[in-house]
């Protein structure tokens, strides 16, 4: 993202980027709303390739997909990296699954040899897909019609996304699958879980752990229609498990079904709150923007 338009809380239409009004281009990225409205953004865009070929690797245990995920990260073996962890329904046990892929431009093709070498997942198990690149972009349309179809897409969806340190990650995402049980994550339900290169990240508000690499945990939930107490017991337990991730070190992605005080949101922005409050006091003076997010301060009463 090199350049975005924005309207601030005073109504002013602005342009701001790295160059130019820094001030603003750091508060409304990962900003939650405080400073402004984007309108437009410029973004650099590079050249496609034409296929991709996704791989998805199966483990049998947690520590087995970890090891894994880090050795293919620190390689840069792949374009796309991403984890599941999957409920087995039979034994109300896990599985782990890795899911990579490659994009590529025929004549040439993917070294499959080189880039699943050294890797510790079950090779019966294994699935392998080759589409097109388009196709691999808008893989999720057909889940979302039948979603659509036979109406979850429609139900309340607690979600909880939090970034956990490499140290602690294994430990924290084991405590919480052995609390989790099928009901608390609903019929659509996923769990996620992938490593992130901490040096990429380089929006100030956006609040990550320490090291390399971090985690993203994910915790999909899917409520029941008409059933209020049903999905406040789902946001009790995204909040006992950010609570769980906090004192490990971990932070919270802020796009979550996840109660959140005043109090709370200082913690977590930690050295950058006053920034944000600052920035919120000189492109939202009057607290318009984005009230429901219970970021609050004396002088905005």
């Amino acid at each position: 993202m090199t350049e975005l338009e924005v309207v601030t809380g005073t109504g002013e239409p602005r342009t701001c980027s790295a160059r130019y009004n820094r001030d603003l281009f750091d508060a409304v990225r990962a900003g939650l709303g405080q400073c402004g409205v984007i309108t437009r953004a410029t973004i650099r865009v590079v050249t496609a390739r034409q296929r991709a070929r996704r791989w998805r690797l199966f483990y049998g245990s947690l520590n087995g997909l970890l090891a894994d995920q880090r050795t293919v990260l620190r390689g840069g073996r792949f374009d796309y990296l991403e984890g599941q962890l999957v409920p087995d329904d039979a034994d109300a046990s896990w599985r782990y699954m890795l899911e990579a892929v490659s994009y590529y431009s025929p004549p040439a093709e993917p070294d499959e040899q080189g880039l699943l070498a050294g890797l510790a997942f079950d090779r019966a198990a294994t699935e392998a897909e080759d589409t097109t690149y388009l196709e691999f972009l808008d893989r999720m349309a057909e889940g979302e019609a039948l979603l659509r179809a036979e109406g979850s897409w429609f139900h309340p969806h607690p979600w909880l996304n939090v970034f956990l340190p490499d140290g602690v990650a294994e430990t924290v995402v084991a405590d919480t699958l052995a609390d989790i049980r099928r009901p608390d994550l609903g019929e659509s339900g996923l769990v996620m879980l992938y490593p992130i290169r901490a040096g990429a990240l380089g929006t100030p508000l956006l609040r990550i752990p320490p090291g390399e690499p971090v985690w993203l945990f994910a915790v999909l939930r899917t409520g029941k229609p008409y059933d209020p107490a049903g999905t406040a017991r789902m946001l009790r337990l995204n909040s006992a498990l950010y609570q769980r991730a906090r004192l490990a070190g971990g932070t919270c992605y802020p796009v979550n079904a996840l109660p959140m005080t005043p109090e709370d949101w200082r913690e977590h922005f930690g050295p950058a709150w006053e920034s944000l409050l600052a920035a919120k006091e000189r492109f939202d003076p009057r607290a318009i923007l984005a009230p429901g997010q219970a970021i609050e301060d004396s002088r905005f009463r």
